[in-house]
């Protein structure tokens, strides 16, 4: 008699993903080791960060109200069209959580996941698909944010080989962010086919299927609300530009700092969305190493040095701040356990 093949064991996922993460490593440090030995990254630059009273201000502020702030309140308002409420003080809380995870656990997601699991809670199609479309309007806002430096100096810029494959790099961004979540909208189904199967009497990769079927309807439906909430998106998308402002400045002032005096805030805004995507990239760690060396190049494009060096300053002044995030987590666990313990 026939059986079926038992479900992959955990052991194998965990080593799967620690073959992943020592990959991601290898690629991060042979692409900064490469850098500082050719001399294009010196490590000496982060002492702006506390030698520097502008750039230390600015970090700051870019921290405090475009990291933190704006890109809680964008998370609040796509939680509301959601009908899920939550107080400024507790977003604040996760976000901080979120931050930390994300800078230092491999995937750079974890954390989203995880702000959205405590106000979710077992929806995992739903918290998944937020993580998601929260993301988008982050990158579609990101996008957008260069449309002022291409209407200002795109011209200019456009007259150089390079500066020209730049500016229809950015132009085709645009398109394809106002395109894709058309066609998103036109091709998602009006409403979700229930299945009819249920797991009972089932052999495990069928129950396993319709778990995944489960949570894929629920990420459906989410999708569906928040496309069918343009004005909740709109103004996502419109925060998110925001948040994108305060780093393009950020970055702006910490390239004055280094060995570029006479950079323009036009030019920076043009490279940083290009930049900035790819700590999305997932073949390193927070996008580093591959983040210094597309700068580098980025930079080079516009008549700008050091473009290594100033994304090592702005991927740090990240990377001290979201230490503390781990505080609100270990309260949060404490908060869970009492509450555990208490019932």
């Amino acid at each position: 008699m026939l059986t079926d093949p038992p479900p992959p064991s955990e052991p194998q996922g965990r080593a799967r993903t620690r073959v992943l993460f020592a990959v991601k490593l290898l690629v991060t440090l042979g692409l900064i080791t490469w850098l500082v030995r050719s001399g294009g990254l010196n490590f000496k630059t982060l002492s702006l960060l506390w030698s520097s009273p502008i750039v230390a201000a600015s970090v700051t502020i870019n921290f405090l109200f475009g990291v933190m702030f704006c890109s809680t309140s964008r998370w609040r308002v796509l939680l509301s069209a959601l009908g899920v409420q939550v107080s400024l003080r507790r977003a604040l809380g996760l976000q901080a959580t979120a931050l930390f995870f994300n800078y230092y656990v491999p995937g750079n997601v974890s954390g989203d996941l995880i702000k959205n699991y405590a106000v979710i809670k077992r929806d995992t199609g739903r918290l998944v698909t937020l993580a998601l479309v929260d993301r988008i309007t982050g990158l579609i806002g990101l996008i957008w944010a260069a449309v002022p430096a291409l209407l200002w100096s795109g011209s200019d810029i456009a007259q150089h080989e390079e500066g020209f494959q730049l500016v229809c790099v950015v132009v085709f961004l645009l398109v394809m962010s106002v395109v894709g979540p058309m066609l998103l909208y036109y091709v998602l189904p009006e409403s979700d086919t229930p299945s009819a199967v249920t797991a009972d009497g089932h052999t495990w990769a069928k129950r396993i299927w319709i778990g995944i079927s489960g949570h894929l309807r629920s990420g459906t439906s989410t999708l569906r609300i928040l496309l069918k909430n343009p004005r909740a998106l709109l103004t996502a998308i419109g925060i998110s530009q925001i948040t994108h402002y305060c780093a393009i400045v950020n970055c702006w002032i910490i390239a004055r700092h280094i060995e570029n005096p006479d950079a323009t805030l036009s030019q920076v805004a043009l490279v940083y969305p290009i930049g900035i995507m790819s700590v999305a990239i997932p073949i390193s760690i927070s996008g580093m190493g591959v983040g210094h060396v597309l700068f580098n190049q980025l930079f080079k494009m516009i008549g700008l040095v050091r473009g290594a060096d100033v994304f090592n300053v702005c991927i740090f002044s990240g990377f001290i701040p979201s230490t503390f995030g781990v505080i609100p987590y270990l309260l949060m666990r404490r908060e869970r356990s009492a509450d555990i313990k208490s019932s």
